[in-house]
């Protein structure tokens, strides 16, 4: 929603927006309104993206530019989970960029590509791309890393944009349903306890989600092929935990009490 806010107010496009819906009407219901704004039920996964093959064939005549955002993110399945909205999706992307007219293709990645990996030595920059011989942790990961690759492989003209950890709103505080952060603090702060290797040692990235929505609209009408979407410095763990303690009570144990 906040990319197609962007792609709005920054050009003049008309846009449609492939929705996860039973029907066109519901699909309109969960955007922005807009006259420039065309949704479309379908399904990523499914063959020709879900749509009739007579959209599908205009759509891909009449589109210059994809935006692939879509993902499942989820930290704790394994890879055979993730694979079908993950990597078989951005198959059908690719098959979609490949038909018709001539087609850029913009692929909203993950910084997970590269910093969960066993690869200890690279200096991250916008100049690094994937190792082949790198070991991937984690099934979200793998896949995002797989979609990337098969992307570059076969869609042609590809921009990726690499987004770290997306957090709340700046602002409002406002937090996606599924935020890893703040189920994690939340888990927390039920527990009342944090273990004390964890809170000592670790910092992890904190980029608020309206800041990555206008880094990635910037990227999305620019010339860049590769941008990375992160904090400048991060968080550690046992700041976060400070804050929290204005509110709750959070002891630090050691790993095996916790």
């Amino acid at each position: 929603g906040r990319l197609v806010t962007e792609l709005l107010e920054r050009t003049d496009a008309t846009i449609h927006c492939l929705v996860r819906a039973g029907s066109d009407e519901e699909a309109r219901r969960r955007l922005t309104s807009s006259p420039r704004l065309v949704a479309h039920a379908g399904d990523l996964t499914a063959p020709s993206m879900g749509l009739a093959p007579d959209l599908y064939r205009a759509l891909s005549l009449s589109v210059g530019h994809v935006l692939h955002s879509a993902a499942a993110i989820n930290l704790v399945l394994p890879y055979e989970a993730l694979a079908r909205p993950n990597v078989h999706g951005a198959l059908e992307v690719a098959r979609f960029v490949g038909t018709g007219a001539c087609k850029v293709l913009h692929h909203v990645s993950s910084l997970a590509v590269l910093v969960a990996t066993d690869d200890e030595t690279i200096a991250i920059d916008e100049r690094t791309e994937l190792a082949p011989t790198a070991r991937v942790f984690g099934g979200y990961a793998q896949t995002k890393w797989v979609a990337e690759r098969v992307l570059r492989l076969t869609a042609g003209d590809v921009r990726i944009a690499r987004p770290g950890l997306l957090t709340g709103d700046s602002v409002t505080g406002r937090f996606a349903p599924r935020c890893q952060l703040t189920s994690f603090l939340r888990g927390v702060a039920a527990l009342g306890c944090i273990p004390e290797a964890a809170h000592a040692e670790l910092r992890f990235d904190v980029t608020p989600v309206d800041h990555a929505a206008r880094a990635m609209g910037a990227w999305l009408t620019s010339d860049e092929r590769l941008v990375h979407v992160s904090s400048r410095a991060g968080a550690r763990l046992a700041d976060v935990v400070r804050s929290l303690r204005r509110h709750v009570t959070i002891e630090v144990t050691s790993v095996s009490e916790f």
